[in-house]
């Protein structure tokens, strides 16, 4: 999605999505931190994955797993730079952050 789209062109795309009485979905992968907020998406559209190192196990989990996030919470993007949602390798999210 940022790959090949511009940002305000990206986000266009993704309030058509989420605007409209459609049947469809969009699902795509970013490792662009500026889509993790809540303006655009909602908790329940945006999934982490994880991987351990020992085992080379992956888990995949939604930024609704973590109760303590609210749609009026700002820096989703500065909690996972942080590594408090997990989601990069080698980390688990944090168990204070209510995962």
């Amino acid at each position: 999605m940022d790959r090949v789209l511009n940002p305000i062109l990206s986000d266009r795309v993704i309030s058509l999505i989420n605007g409209r009485e459609h049947h469809g979905q969009l699902v795509f992968t970013t490792n662009n931190v500026l889509f993790l907020n809540l303006t655009s998406l909602m908790k329940e559209q945006i999934y982490f994955i994880t991987k351990d190192q020992s085992p080379l196990r992956s888990e995949i989990y939604s930024l609704s797993d973590f109760p303590e996030i609210r749609y009026t919470s700002p820096g989703i993007y500065e909690l996972y730079i942080k590594g408090l949602l997990g989601g990069t390798a080698g980390e688990q999210p944090n168990n204070n952050a209510g995962h």
